[in-house]
């Protein structure tokens, strides 16, 4: 809604003898019914419909990531590219998983 709008709207409602609580209270439900609806962060899977991908693993699963390799890549998570200090390569044990994977569906 127009601010402008807004004010004549709470004129015309003050000079009805509405008191300035109710102009106030039946403003903001106007503002929220305006306001468009919020997105999905993800969008909708189909009922039974299967990801494309695996779930991301644990820090508990990659407690046995080898020495090196970025964590926070392996989950799909590193978000510093080139500058982060650790390789970002897949873990073999979790190409494997990925293949896996793959291969069910």
């Amino acid at each position: 809604l127009e601010e402008g709008k807004d004010w004549r709207r709470a004129g015309r409602a003050l000079e009805k003898g509405w008191d300035a609580a109710t102009v106030q209270r039946k403003l903001t439900a106007l503002r929220e019914a305006a306001k468009p609806a919020p997105r999905p962060l993800m969008p909708a899977s189909r009922p039974g419909s299967r990801p494309d991908r695996p779930p991301p693993p644990t820090d508990a699963e990659l407690a046995n990531l080898p020495a090196g390799l970025c964590k926070r890549y392996q989950q799909g998570r590193c978000h510093k590219g080139r500058s982060c200090k650790w390789k970002h390569e897949l873990w073999p044990e979790l190409q494997a998983r990925w293949e896996k994977f793959r291969k069910s569906g």
